[in-house]
């Protein structure tokens, strides 16, 4: 033979740890099995008073027992109903502990697992106190409303108005928030009631958080007293940012008429003064130089406290003018850095460094003289360094006079190209004159600066 030996022990425990009843309504615990059985499964529950300042008292809030139990083989909870009375005074709830006291059954052993013992309360039916639900609500400045909420902590066979009401604290009524004074009304269904609350922007930014608080008022506060939260707190949270911006994508400086003036605008108004700093540095493909072209470095901005909207603000960055004309114009970029993640700093922009110099090219001399057959060296300067070249031509011209020399005769009209290169001042070229075997008076000719340009500008 085969022996087939049952070795499962069934183990029982209440369904919870907590159960809760009115006062005079039978608190209902239950039992539970884990595993089927083939056997009916017999037990009591006893009711055990416990140390606590809300403990009920047996006899007068709830009747000890023992109440037997049976978990029939083919299920697997059981309940029993533990008396309570009501006293018919308002104590608010008490407490008692139910506790499983034995459990046995004819089919084999049983166990007592966890839980075994549950806390029951004895809701006090005489009050139905009123608490909000949480007691403190925060809210965005900028978020227009708030709710908040009142429950109704019992039941009850009539409707119960409830008078809700603020009370400013930190936050200024009319400023921050609108004040409110309104009923509401229970009705026996109702749990919960909400109302909304106007939060009030005041478009200022670092006011800093403001607090009202929400109380209630109840027209009988014996039948209706305050629960476990009897006021509610509304923080109205500053999450506010300014905004700090550029007031031109390009500022545009003249060379020999800096320094470069850079201003900024913030949004919105601030309850304390806004802080920035102006960096100034070489773009990452640099045209304008630090030191050369202007002084990089960084150059703080305070906005005061209270200054109204998209009001500039300005600061100056020297610029380097160092009289060369001809250069192109050249950039560098100015970077706004926050003091902290609540400013909020718009993109860098550029300062444009134009050359506004025209260089002036003239003769040396109002008079050149050579002897005949040598080349009249005769001179153009130009009045400020460039950095580019300066071509142009020199033409030599008969005029009138009674010793006016003739062309091709006694000079060469030309023209004579020249070059003023960037880094020099001065260039000559040479008119030629011929000897005509003649002797005559001193002749004399004009010498003229036909044009002058420049690849890198205008020139006069």
């Amino acid at each position: 033979q085969v022996l087939i030996v049952d070795n499962y022990v069934p183990t029982v425990t209440l369904t919870s740890t907590t159960y809760t009843t009115q006062e005079g309504q039978p608190a209902q615990v239950c039992v539970t099995k884990d595993l089927l059985t083939a056997s009916d499964i017999i037990g009591v529950i006893t009711a055990n008073p416990i140390v606590a300042s809300n403990a009920a008292t047996p006899l007068v809030q709830f009747k000890n027992g023992p109440y037997p139990f049976t978990i029939a083989a083919g299920v697997r909870v059981t309940c029993v109903n533990i008396t309570t009375y009501d006293d018919k005074i308002m104590t608010g709830p008490r407490v008692f502990s139910a506790s499983i006291g034995q459990a046995t059954s004819t089919g084999g052993a049983v166990t007592m697992g966890n839980p075994s013992t549950a806390q029951v309360t004895i809701v006090d039916n005489n009050v139905i106190p009123f608490s909000f639900v949480t007691n403190n609500v925060p809210v965005p400045k900028n978020a227009n409303t708030t709710t908040v909420c009142l429950q109704k902590l019992g039941n009850s066979t009539q409707t119960i108005s409830v008078t809700v009401y603020t009370t400013p604290l930190t936050a200024l009524p009319g400023v921050d928030f609108t004040p409110v004074q309104q009923t509401l009304s229970f009705l026996p269904s109702d749990t919960i009631k909400c109302l909304s609350i106007p939060i009030l922007d005041d478009g200022i930014a670092f006011t800093g958080d403001k607090i009202f608080k929400v109380g209630f008022n109840t027209s009988s506060t014996t039948l209706y007293p305050k629960g476990s939260i009897p006021e509610s707190t509304v923080t109205i949270q500053d999450q506010s940012v300014v905004r700090v911006s550029f007031t031109a994508p390009i500022y545009v400086v003249r060379q020999s008429q800096g320094p470069a003036t850079v201003c900024i605008v913030a949004t919105p108004r601030a309850a304390v003064p806004v802080t920035v700093t102006v960096v100034a540095g070489e773009d990452p493909s640099p045209s304008a130089r630090a030191s050369t072209d202007f002084s990089a470095g960084s150059y703080v901005i305070t906005i005061p406290a209270n200054t109204p909207p998209q009001s500039p603000f300005c600061t100056n960055i020297p610029i380097v003018d160092n009289r060369v004309a001809l250069q192109p114009n050249k950039t560098f970029t100015v970077t706004l850095q926050p003091p902290n993640s609540r400013v909020v700093v718009s993109p860098p922009s550029q300062v444009l460094i134009v050359d506004n110099y025209v260089p002036t090219v003239t003769l040396t001399s109002t008079t050149y003289t050579t002897q005949e057959g040598q080349p009249a060296q005769v001179c153009v300067t130009k009045d400020l360094l460039t950095a580019s070249d300066i071509n142009g031509v020199i033409t030599a011209n008969p005029i009138v006079a009674s010793n006016a020399a003739t062309p091709l005769v006694q000079f060469k009209n030309g023209p004579y190209p020249f070059t003023i290169a960037a880094g020099l001042s001065v260039t000559c070229v040479n008119i030629t004159t011929y000897d005509d075997k003649i002797m005559t008076d001193p002749r004399v000719f004009s010498a003229s600066i036909g044009q002058a340009t420049s690849t890198g500008g205008a020139v006069t």
